[in-house]
């Protein structure tokens, strides 16, 4: 079977974890101002840890941790620099103008609501779910893959993309 339908038929198998993913990343409350991301990376590095990634933390200021992982190819392929997306929301404002809490995750007709579940959670849990399928594959790429959750975007990135 080709590597790219192993992959999709791995990830379509799983779609409830990639919902679930999903949901865990929604409630976090991730607000920037004040950008209480840490527990959001450390979620995600230990998933990545879990896989096998080399996971760094790096901080332009303390407590706001930006998220590198290398998953580790084989040699003498190109790397791929992946920008997973941003750790950090705006805010939910009003919260009780919301149909659903905002940081709940919460599933209703096929939908994942809650601050942050599109910009920019959802790029980042389907980052996280197809990682799980290239290492739970057994696939190993020639290059390396950098993955990136940078802090901060939601206010200049000065202590996120830009810092990096």
């Amino acid at each position: 079977m080709e590597i790219k339908q192993q992959l999709f038929d791995h990830i379509d198998s799983r779609q409830n974890d990639a919902v679930a993913t999903l949901q865990r990343l929604v409630q976090f409350p991730t607000v920037n101002p004040p950008g209480n991301e840490k527990g959001h990376q450390d979620y995600i590095a230990a998933e990545l840890q879990a896989l096998g990634l080399d996971v760094k933390m790096i901080e332009a200021i303390e407590g706001r941790p930006n998220l590198v992982a290398i998953l580790h190819g084989a040699g003498g392929g190109n790397n791929l620099l992946h920008y997973a997306g941003h750790a950090d929301v705006v805010s939910a404002g009003d919260e009780s103008k919301w149909t659903f809490p905002p940081f709940s995750g919460e599933v209703h007709d096929g939908w994942i609501y809650g601050r942050g579940a599109v910009d920019h959670k959802a790029p980042i849990a389907a980052s996280l779910v197809a990682i799980r399928a290239i290492v739970e594959n057994g696939i190993k790429l020639n290059g390396d893959i950098v993955f990136l959750v940078p802090v901060d975007e939601e206010l200049g990135s000065m202590y996120g993309t830009k810092y990096l």
